[in-house]
Order: structure tokens, then C-alpha cells, then sequence
């Protein structure tokens, strides 16, 4: 089988992730969601794959569609923003029309919370809710095989005119599993953040979050999940090897346990990997003696939401912390 994964055309440089999307004129972040089913889909799949990232590379959607017919899919996976939505299922609808044989699976918060109305006009087919690669991988086997994916862990689909809600799937106990996304099929100098070199790219250390802000939607809930020190590095090392120079840990929230970010920085300075990095933290999980081991590690960055001053808010908010550590 030959899945193409699209990150979708949009007028803007815009952030897909699951959770949310975002976007700012400074920066660009590469489909790191997209990537790692892709290196499922060859790695555990053994599948005939390609990456493309509309809006890295500055494609409209006729332009993909030439991509498409080109490499000739069986699968289509791409991800759904909040902000962009219905340009996404704008865009979806024109790749179903061109090539309605090839199916199309989406993921993504708002597909996955109101997955009847997105799947109801017959324009995608699938819907993978929550934590993706284990539920890809099985659809796809599924899908090789002729085997029936109704009611299967993790997936909508829509068959018969009828919305088809398989169980949820339980969380990845060991995410050192999952294998790197090759970062050699995007062109990583179109990615960056501020001040930091290029090329750049993003990588995950952990998924969840423990905390519960009233305003934020954690990627995969408050089961957290974490990668070992020397499965980060092993990773680490091939990024640095490709010559990308910077990159972004997207962790929800990376210093959770203050030993294990000693333990990664520790290995990455005894390694003597040169690699700027910048990371995702709140107030409260700082610890100013771990501080000076990340500066060293490369960290130029802690990227800390501050929603406000008044603690009548951070408290209505559920930020669990006092203002005086903002």
C-alpha cells in the first residue's frame, strides 16, 4: 500500500498540531505528528511512502493534487487545525473529488470531538481519535488485508450511512517504540523559530500533561508518558548528524521531573552534540540548580505561559501555582 501524508494547503504559515493550531509570522514548525505516522507506516507497515507539507513548501491545492496523482496513493492522512478547519475540509473535499478512490484519514481535536459531522458528507473516511500510530498501523493492516475496521480502537469511520465509534485505545505504555520520524523528506530550512539557526526541526521527550488548566486541551490527557534519556539522545544525535543546527522540544510541558531533564542534559554535554534547543515549562516546575546544566546542554530558550498577575485568575484558571513564581 502507498500512503501520501499531507500537511494541507493554507493561506497562511500556519501550526497544525492535534490539540491546536497556531500561527505567527516568525515561525514555522514542521508537521511533527504527520512525520511519525509516516515513519510507522514504512517502518512497521512496510509501506511506499511521501511527505508533503503544503504549507512549508508553499503549494496551492491543485499543486498538491499534481503531488498526488504523481505518486498514486491507496491512503490519504493528513491533520485538521481548529482555526483552519473548514478550509482543511475545503481542501479534503477537492483531493476526494480528484481521486475518489483513495481514502482519506484524518486526525485532529475538533474531527475527533464532532467526528459525525465531519465524516457524515462521505468526504474523509476515517477519523483516528487521541494517540495516532498504534490505531494507523492496525487500519492499515486492516485495510491490506480486506478486513473490516468498524468498531476498531481509536477509529471513526462512517460506513452505510452510520457513524461507526470503535472503543478508545488505550495509551502507549512505551513510547521508546515509536520509530524517528526521518526528517530527510521535508527541507528543514523552511522551519524556525527566532534567533535560533537553521535548519531547525521539533522532537517529543514525553506526551501528557499532569496539570489542568481550565483553558487548555492537553495533546493526549494527563497520562503522562515518557521517552528514556538515552532513546532522546540516540534520536538527538541523528538530527544533529543531518546538519539540522536547532530544535524545539514540543513536550507540553518539558521539565515535569526535574531529574530526568538533568539526565538528558547530562548526556547530551558528555556526548558533545552542539545543538540549540528550546523547550516548553511553567513557573512552577522550574528549578534554577537544573538551569544552568540546560544552558549547557544548548537550551537557549523556556518558552513559560504567564497568564496573569492576579491570582483571583491563575486560581479561576486552575494554574495551581502563586503569582509571587510568575
Amino acid at each position: 500500500m502507498k500512503t501520501a501524508f499531507v500537511n494541507l494547503p493554507y493561506p497562511i504559515p500556519i501550526v497544525r498540531r492535534y490539540r491546536c493550531s497556531y500561527n505567527a509570522p516568525t515561525f514555522l514548525l514542521p508537521p511533527i505528528e504527520l512525520m511519525y505516522l509516516e515513519a510507522v507506516a514504512r517502518k512497521w507497515n512496510n509501506q511506499k511512502t511521501i511527505v508533503i507539507d503544503a504549507v512549508a513548501e508553499g503549494l496551492n491545492g491543485d499543486q498538491v493534487l499534481d503531488k498526488l496523482k504523481s505518486f498514486g496513493p491507496d491512503l490519504i492522512a493528513t491533520i485538521t487545525g481548529v482555526e483552519s478547519v473548514n478550509t482543511d475540509m475545503a481542501e479534503i473535499r477537492r483531493l476526494k473529488l480528484a481521486m475518489p478512490d483513495v481514502r482519506i484519514v484524518m486526525m485532529g481535536h475538533l474531527v475527533t470531538v464532532f467526528p459525525e459531522e465531519y465524516l457524515n458528507d462521505g468526504i474523509a473516511d476515517y477519523i483516528i481519535a487521541s494517540e495516532p500510530e498504534e490505531t494507523f498501523s492496525e487500519l492499515c493492516k486492516k485495510l491490506d488485508s480486506g478486513n473490516s475496521t468498524e468498531k476498531m480502537p481509536g477509529l471513526f469511520s462512517f460506513p452505510e450511512g452510520r457513524l461507526s465509534v470503535g472503543p478508545p485505545r488505550l495509551r502507549m505504555e512505551n513510547i521508546d517504540s515509536l520509530p524517528f520520524p526521518d526528517r530527510t523528506l521535508i527541507d528543514n530550512s523552511r522551519y524556525g523559530e527566532p534567533f535560533c539557526k537553521k535548519p531547525f526541526t521539533t522532537m517529543l521527550s514525553s506526551r501528557g500533561c499532569p496539570f489542568n488548566c481550565v483553558y487548555c486541551i492537553s495533546t493526549y490527557g494527563d497520562k503522562m508518558s515518557f521517552r528514556s534519556p538515552e532513546n532522546i539522545l540516540e534520536e538527538i544525535k541523528i538530527i544533529a548528524g543531518s546538519g539540522i543546527r536547532a530544535l524545539r522540544f514540543l513536550d507540553d510541558t518539558f521539565n515535569v521531573r526535574t531529574k530526568r531533564v538533568a539526565e538528558i542534559c547530562e548526556l547530551i554535554i558528555s556526548s558533545g552534540i552542539r545543538l540549540e534547543w528550546t523547550c516548553l515549562s511553567r513557573p512552577d516546575t522550574i528549578d534554577p540548580e537544573v538551569l544552568p546544566l540546560m544552558r549547557r546542554a544548548g537550551c537557549i530558550r523556556l518558552y513559560m505561559g504567564i497568564e496573569s498577575g492576579s491570582q483571583k485568575m491563575l486560581d479561576l484558571y486552575r494554574r495551581g501555582y502563586d503569582r509571587e513564581l510568575a
